[in-house]
């Protein structure tokens, strides 16, 4: 096992880093554990586990451009070797703590279950001058799962992409966020949005999507 982790950590990726005249990615108070793990019977067989929070990421240095993310949790469980399962840390399994700091770890608590998996939430806040808005808790998810068709069919461990959101409201039009607003407003959206793919013939995908709005 190689374990990496880092606590209350703060990044920037851009120009003009730490200037006033900064811009690009600005990352702030981020926990992460990560574990690489190889098997010693056998080097070819390895997994990788990632899980992250970040209090914020936001986007700066350009006026009128207001972007970020906040509450933001991240979550990787890959196995190296076709067929093999991932790691499961859920309690009574796996146990592993990674040690973020000099005094403190962050546990893993990825569910085996779920199979290969990559998955961000968060709670996005974006305004592009004043022109565009979105705000809402939103969700990606990628993984395998096996698909029953309507026809009684089924694809086994069919690739899975999945985006939703949660309470979202949106705005397109001008002066977004003012009395005098002209564009359409969206408001109390929920959505689910699944696109799957046929492992064994890529040229079937299938694609469903359902949404409320208040």
């Amino acid at each position: 096992a190689l374990l990496i982790g880092g606590s209350d950590v703060s990044a920037f990726v851009g120009v003009n880093g730490g200037s006033a005249s900064a811009i690009g990615l600005q990352l702030a108070s981020a926990d992460f554990g990560l574990a690489l793990l190889t098997s010693r019977a056998d080097s070819a067989r390895t997994w990788t586990s990632f899980q992250a929070h970040a209090d914020s990421l936001s986007f700066v240095g350009i006026s009128g451009i207001t972007a970020q993310a906040t509450g933001i949790n991240v979550a990787i469980n890959q196995a190296g070797k076709d067929g093999d399962s991932v790691v499961d840390y859920r309690a009574g399994k796996t146990s592993l703590a990674v040690p973020i700091s000099a005094s403190t770890s962050l546990t893993l608590s990825l569910d085996g279950s779920e199979g290969e998996v990559i998955k961000a939430s968060g709670a996005l806040d974006i305004d592009l001058f004043g022109f565009f808005t979105v705000k809402g808790d939103f969700a990606v998810e990628q993984r395998s799962q096996d698909v029953t068709l309507s026809d009684g069919s089924l694809i086994k461990a069919a690739d899975l992409i999945t985006i939703g959101g949660h309470n979202v409201d949106a705005f397109a039009g001008v002066r977004a966020g003012s009395a005098d607003q002209v564009g359409v407003s969206l408001g109390g959206v929920n959505f689910g949005l699944a696109l799957v793919t046929d492992p064994a013939d890529e040229a079937r995908s299938f694609t469903s999507l359902q949404a409320t709005a208040a």
